[in-house]
């Protein structure tokens, strides 16, 4: 999981939270252009945390921050108790600052901003 090198992107296991379905064919269609293929999709964040209970083997969470049922910064604390040591990235269309009070107490790891620029995200991904 964590310990994973970025260099080969084709082994990452991703999973994408976000509750617009158009959204998470984007983000499909960007990791899959940048050479990621083993992608996850859900539509909330307690479902997110549901997976993780049985799935911890994903590598990198890309998570929304604004969800109904359960918001993107409640399911990454959730998800980090479950002791999850993996990547979790922040979704959002509002610029948030790393320094936030909830994404800090979130444990989140780094942010992309929506509309997402492939570039970008490539950079975000294989950074760590």
């Amino acid at each position: 999981m964590g310990a994973q090198t970025m260099n080969d992107k084709s082994d990452l296991s991703v999973l994408i939270v976000d509750d617009n379905e158009i959204n998470l064919m984007l983000m499909e269609d960007v990791l899959e252009t940048i050479g990621i293929i083993d992608v996850k999709t859900l539509e909330n964040g307690l479902k997110a945390v549901e997976e993780i209970e049985k799935n911890a083997n994903y590598d990198i969470i890309l998570m929304d921050i604004s969800m109904p049922v359960m918001d993107g910064y409640e399911a990454s604390k959730k998800i980090r108790s479950l002791g999850y040591d993996g990547r979790i990235i922040a979704l959002t269309a509002s610029g948030i600052s790393k320094t936030n009070l909830e994404f800090l107490e979130a444990k989140m790891d780094d942010c992309i901003l929506k509309p997402v620029d492939i570039e970008v995200v490539q950079k975000v991904l294989c950074s760590h």
